[in-house]
């Protein structure tokens, strides 16, 4: 039965001004059962669903999945009557509400991307709800940062039960001169790209805001064809390219070698493979220690040692001391395993 959080008190918060005070929203949360779940968060949302923080998929059945950042959407059987909407005014006076009270704040930084999530002016007690003071949804607390509304619209207002994020092949960075791509995928259809390209424009409209930019590409619908403006070398060119699936990125690998089946752990160690990628005779927990002959201890510098064009990228993996190269070319896609492979020294 609800306790403190009552119409009167919702009804306060409509017909007047937001409140200040926090505690509120606190037993809204309380109330609707935010944080008694056998999942770290369960949001009540429209439609008699509620969100829920699912850093794996859940065993139960759910509506839709975000396997990047975690979320699921499921049926709510509460009955609760008030879902949370989403706020409309700034960051600034908002309040990071967790299981045993609340803390005040603002959100200094909004998410930039599936791998730099938001980050909140105070440390974050997590899991948390971000609420402003009507008691509206702002993010979700993570022990990553803060997952902001705009990531949480786009995927409850996604027509698929498993989400799907836009990728145009490369990752970029903010330079003092403006955005610049820093990484290419070699193996991305078509890969017009290069590494120093700067972004000038994308679908005809000067961009500036790389959080803005990196959530135009992921949120483009799959197949979409859109144009990008970019100076090379001084020269102004136009790119057109087909968006495609991203395979890659938040809670998963984001290397380039996903498309080949391939997700790694922090420490480069397959952690899980498709048919595709068993079909080259790799094995979970197989280790990957060098791209083109050079040593590579993060997914960054994977992806910068990869080469583009009709060449082999060597990929050196090791498995209980015995290391092996697989060779993919970056145009044809073709994989095939090396001849030359040896026992590494224990002496």
């Amino acid at each position: 039965m609800l306790r403190a959080f009552s119409l009167t008190l919702l009804c306060t918060l409509k017909l007047f001004s937001c409140s200040n005070e926090f505690a509120i929203c606190q037993d809204k949360a309380r109330d609707s059962h935010v944080f008694l779940s056998a999942y770290p968060l369960s949001i009540v949302v429209q439609n008699k669903n509620r969100l829920i923080l699912a850093p794996s998929r859940p065993q139960r059945s759910v509506k839709k999945y975000d396997s990047f950042l975690g979320l699921a959407l499921i049926d709510d059987r509460s009955g609760f009557g008030y879902p949370y909407a989403f706020h409309s005014k700034s960051d600034k006076n908002i309040a990071s509400i967790h299981a045993k009270g609340f803390i005040k704040g603002a959100l200094e930084q909004e998410q930039c991307g599936l791998d730099t999530l938001g980050v909140f002016s105070t440390p974050l007690k997590t899991p948390s709800l971000l609420s402003d003071s009507c008691c509206s949804l702002v993010g979700m607390g993570t022990s990553r940062g803060v997952i902001d509304s705009y990531y949480i619209k786009h995927f409850l207002q996604y027509n698929s039960n498993e989400l799907q994020y836009g990728d145009a092949g490369i990752r970029l960075e903010r330079r003092k001169n403006g955005l610049h791509v820093s990484e290419v995928d070699p193996f991305f259809p078509d890969q017009k790209f290069q590494i120093n390209d700067q972004i000038i424009a994308f679908d005809g409209k000067k961009v500036t805001n790389l959080c803005s930019l990196r959530r135009s590409i992921l949120f483009a619908k799959i197949a979409s064809l859109h144009s990008f403006t970019i100076k090379r070398q001084g020269r102004l060119l136009h790119v057109r390219l087909k968006i495609q699936k991203r395979l890659g990125g938040g809670l998963m690998s984001d290397t380039f070698l996903e498309r080949f089946g391939l997700h790694f752990d922090s420490k480069l160690c397959i952690a899980s493979l498709t048919s595709k990628a068993a079909k080259m005779q790799l094995h979970v927990n197989d280790c990957l220690i060098q791209v083109n002959f050079h040593d590579v201890q993060s997914a960054k510098e994977i992806q910068k040692n990869l080469q583009k064009g009709d060449i082999d990228n060597a990929l050196l993996f090791e498995r209980q001391n015995f290391q092996f190269f697989i060779h993919i070319n970056a145009k044809t896609g073709e994989i095939t395993k090396t001849l030359k492979s040896h026992f590494i020294s224990l002496l």
